[in-house]
């Protein structure tokens, strides 16, 4: 943007002396035209240099406990999908058991019902060949 039009459309606060000069503050112009480097300062300058045994030692150290660290949670994964699996066989199992269970519930409830009626039955013929045997045997 033009300086002169954001001073005009008020985008800058800058105060005016007594003499009609005006001031404008630095951090005035770096938060309406924020300031930027350039690329070239702001890449992080990285000094080489060479790796003593003793850090490749350690490097080689630590790269072996993340292969052995990786290996574990790979085999920790695969027991986690062992057991997820076995669990997910015996919920089938329990709900098939509990679906089989309630059938036969069901199937005793009937027969104990049935065997009531016929109870019943067989009371009512006893109470009418009673009350049909008289006192006498002739």
């Amino acid at each position: 943007m033009n300086f002169n039009r954001n001073i005009l459309s008020i985008l800058m606060s800058f105060p005016s002396d007594r003499a009609g000069s005006y001031e404008i503050k630095a951090s005035e112009l770096f938060r309406v035209y924020q300031h930027e480097t350039p690329k070239e300062k702001q890449r992080t300058v990285t000094a080489e240099r060479s790796v003593t045994p003793e850090e490749k030692l350690k490097i080689n150290e630590l790269e072996t406990e993340l292969k052995n660290a990786r290996e574990k949670i790979r085999d920790l994964e695969q027991e986690r999908d062992r057991w997820h699996t076995q669990a997910e066989r015996l919920t089938l199992l329990i709900t098939h058991e509990q679906e089989k269970k309630d059938e036969t519930d069901e199937r005793i409830e009937e027969a104990v019902k049935e065997l009531k009626q016929e109870r019943d039955q067989w009371r009512e013929k006893a109470e009418k060949a009673e009350k049909k045997k008289s006192w006498w045997a002739w």
